[in-house]
């Protein structure tokens, strides 16, 4: 599916990927790089991409969903339709801010995609949460 995906993206995108690009595109981890550097990132050897990853701007996004700006909203949709089973996943650490995220919720919805699942890197249990009461054990802080 990763094969296909890639296929059309270099199709429509006209990336002129190699098929070494692309395996290294299939048997890879997650790419966070505009379209303008993909194919820089996937000529990379696994030690140069590693370090491209600690400095990768992320797939940028627009407000509408149809933009040509609007990179993920196509990375998105090509996924949906190589697998259309796909289920999303935002992964997010204390560097993302909220309106990154929203725009990545936005972008989610203008598909109609409203089922997802949210990763989140917490160092603690914020209070108030049901998960807080469970932690605290019905004991009060302080």
């Amino acid at each position: 599916m990763r094969k296909d995906l890639i296929d059309k993206l270099d199709e429509q995108k006209g990336l002129n990927l190699t098929e070494t690009e692309k395996t290294n595109f299939v048997i890879g981890a997650s790419v966070g790089v505009p379209f303008s550097q993909l194919k820089a990132y996937l000529a990379a050897d696994a030690d140069q991409r590693a370090k491209m990853d600690k400095q990768a701007p992320g797939i940028p996004t627009d407000t509408i969903v149809t933009s040509e700006r609007h990179e993920l909203a196509l990375w998105i949709k090509e996924a949906r339709y190589s697998n259309p089973k796909l289920r999303i996943t935002i992964k997010a650490d204390g560097k993302a801010s909220y309106p990154d995220i929203k725009k990545v919720i936005g972008t989610l919805e203008g598909w109609k995609i409203f089922k997802f699942n949210l990763i989140t890197g917490l160092k603690a249990v914020p209070p108030g949460t049901a998960a807080y009461e469970e932690v605290m054990g019905g004991k009060k802080e302080g």
